[in-house]
């Protein structure tokens, strides 16, 4: 079975078949797809109606609303035109953490496949960056052809089949991906960042805000795993001030290792556990409180959870 048999099984694919995502609201690209462009057009999308003026084409002029009301009004158009969309991908080591199915970079690895593949066939531009602490690992520039989905597995491929080693240095997006957007222009696109954001995530936000001065607009995928935090369910609703009991489940003291930083504790998990716990809670609070104050949208994926839910719950089919 391809890799990409395995991350868009076919029942995936059904499911998503009628997905889209608008990534902005007003893009300057005059390819056609999916979202509406800045620059007026003489087709696609009607906007509203203008008084005629001398010089106007006299085939966008509504002859029936203008005898209706006694003046000549033409049609003004906008464009739908493509947007880009760089998804900005974190290999460093604890997205390693999980068992196969459920790893952190598996499952990350599965979103930027699902969504790849939806953005291609409504016609965006898609490119992929993977990073691992300061360094760029690998990276696919932007393009807009079907046959690019390929490419962009055959990336995933090459990095779920390398681990990335330690690098004592922080993980955060590196200054190497802020001269990447400068040199493939990235002005006007949407950036999809996925992390388990495992670092100090403010060093992230402050690129981004970089990256808004292009004019684009960005967005947080968090990767987490059941046994790092596990919210509780009530009804539709998760409730993130609670956990279950899938959450911190080790039953046995032992020595707990950074895969960050390669630093280990020996500790009774009945001990730590609530501490931990309280602790995460403060940290997902401060990290969606930080993403509110810079404007960029924030959304969860507990790994063991089916990747459609977060995909149309992006789309805002949910």
């Amino acid at each position: 079975m391809s890799l990409r048999d395995t991350l868009i099984p076919g029942e995936l694919e059904k499911q998503l078949a009628g997905l889209t995502f608008q990534l902005t609201g007003s893009v300057r690209s005059r390819v056609l797809g999916q979202h509406q462009g800045s620059s007026a057009g003489s087709s696609l999308e009607f906007a509203k109606h203008k008084e005629y003026v001398p010089g106007d084409d006299l085939r966008t002029v509504n002859w029936k609303v203008s005898a209706r009301l006694n003046r000549m009004l033409v049609k003004q158009f906008v464009q739908e035109a493509s947007s880009t969309a760089m998804i900005l991908l974190d290999a460093s080591p604890s997205m390693q953490f999980g068992e196969e199915s459920d790893r952190k970079f598996f499952k990350a690895c599965q979103l930027v496949a699902t969504l790849s593949w939806i953005l291609l066939r409504q016609g965006d531009r898609v490119g992929l960056v993977v990073f691992s602490g300061n360094k760029v690992v690998d990276r696919v520039p932007a393009q807009q052809i079907a046959s690019h989905h390929l490419v962009i597995m055959e990336c995933l491929e090459r990095n779920l089949l390398t681990r990335v080693q330690r690098d004592n240095s922080s993980s955060k997006p590196p200054e190497a991906i802020m001269q990447i957007a400068q040199i493939e222009r990235w002005a006007d696109s949407s950036i999809m960042l996925i992390s388990d954001f495992l670092f100090d995530f403010e060093r992230s936000f402050k690129m981004l805000s970089e990256l808004r001065k292009l004019n684009t607009t960005s967005f947080l995928f968090h990767m987490i795993h059941p046994t790092e935090y596990y919210p509780s369910i009530r009804g539709e609703r998760v409730d993130w001030t609670r956990n279950t009991e899938a959450a911190f489940n080790f039953s046995r003291a032992g020595r707990f290792r950074s895969p960050e930083t390669g630093q280990a504790v020996l500790a009774d998990p009945g001990a730590v556990r609530r501490e931990y716990l309280e602790r995460y809670r403060q940290y997902l609070a401060e990290l969606k409180q930080a993403a509110s104050e810079s404007m960029i949208r924030y959304d969860h994926m507990i790994t063991n959870d089916p990747i459609e839910s977060l995909l149309f719950r992006f789309s805002g089919q949910v």
